[in-house]
């Protein structure tokens, strides 16, 4: 393993940003006064991939905020495509988390995404607009899920379903 990584700072340097085709679903400056409210010095930075190789090298720590930063800005900024179900129960946060991971496994067995990134996809809740491009047009899958709970009740689900289609423009 020596040999193939030498230190810190190259390990650092395989962090690739793959997550392009969520740029035109977001605020960017939004997206930076609130990495900025972090106290995350990146005030020079004038790109998202600049923004997430900064935080992955100087404060890991801080990434899973940065993905949330993302995933809600996808979700809120331009609303589109944004699909509001309420439920009239309660629902157990345990049982909303099985059938969540059957959903995932199913999606996970015919989902383009590579295996070791759908490997991080749980019902726990998980992020991986920075992590993959996918391209094939016609993919469907889920690329960041987060909840919230109180009382071991569910108070909200939040799921970004993709679907890769072909851009007639490029």
């Amino acid at each position: 393993m020596e040999d193939i990584i030498k230190n810190v700072d190259q390990a650092d340097s395989l962090y690739v940003f793959n997550g392009k085709s969520f740029l035109e679903y977001i605020d960017f400056i939004k997206i930076k006064n609130a990495v900025l409210s972090l106290g995350i010095p990146i005030e020079d930075t004038v790109k998202l991939s600049e923004i997430y190789t900064y935080v992955v090298k100087n404060c890991p720590a801080q990434k899973k905020n940065l993905d949330k930063i993302f995933f809600e800005n996808i979700m809120y900024s331009h609303l589109k495509n944004i699909y509001i179900n309420t439920f009239d129960e309660d629902i157990d946060v345990n049982t909303f988390k099985s059938r969540m991971k059957k959903i995932l496994n199913k999606t996970k067995g015919n989902s383009d995404i590579p295996y070791p990134y759908s490997q991080l996809a749980t019902e726990h809740g998980f992020y991986l607009m920075d992590l993959i491009h996918v391209t094939a047009t016609g993919a469907k899958f889920i690329s960041g899920f987060n909840i919230d709970e109180k009382d071991g009740q569910l108070k909200s689900a939040k799921i970004l379903f993709v679907e890769a289609v072909n851009d007639k423009m490029n």
